[in-house]
């Protein structure tokens, strides 16, 4: 915990065996300076900005914001294993971007970007629950959405391979 932001100098990692909690008063990171880390449980976050960045595999827990949420693996996947919110939420990994079970969702009030590198974006037995989209895999296999929760949803744009707008 921490009454101002959470920021991390040059080059830092914060490794932990098991889970991770941050939270702040302010930011949770910085736009050129996430936090970089790797966990072997959950983690989870709260702040006015939240930016993460993984060195491997990350098993995302609760992360609240009333604005940014920017999270990035530089290998592995995104496991949302709880509710992600924030005023525009963007989730790009490595690997998969995948849910853990159909209680989970993501609500992004003005924006949400899943991209994945070189996996799917979804499961085809447990999509991804979502209020606004914009998905977008390099090498695309499968993106699997569900409109159960669109309470608030006005467009729905996915690029595909080279950017087709479907």
């Amino acid at each position: 915990d921490s009454a101002g932001k959470i920021s991390q100098g040059t080059n830092g990692l914060l490794s932990a065996g098991g889970n991770i909690d941050l939270k702040a008063g302010s930011t949770v990171g910085e736009f050129a300076n996430s936090i970089n880390l790797a966990a072997s449980g959950v983690v989870k976050a709260n702040g006015s900005n939240v930016y993460l960045t993984s060195t491997k595999d990350l098993n995302l827990s609760t992360v609240e914001s009333t604005g940014v949420v920017d999270i990035n693996t530089t290998a592995g996947k995104i496991d949302i294993k709880d509710t992600i919110t924030g005023d525009t939420v963007t989730l790009n990994a490595q690997g998969h971007i995948v849910q853990s079970t159909d209680a989970q969702s993501i609500t992004a009030t003005n924006g949400l970007k899943l991209l994945s590198q070189t996996g799917n974006i979804g499961e085809e037995s447990n999509a991804i629950k979502f209020t606004i989209i914009e998905a977008y895999s390099s090498k695309i296999r499968e993106i699997v959405l569900t409109k159960k929760l669109f309470s608030i949803f006005s467009f729905l744009i996915l690029y595909i391979g080279q950017r087709d707008v479907l």
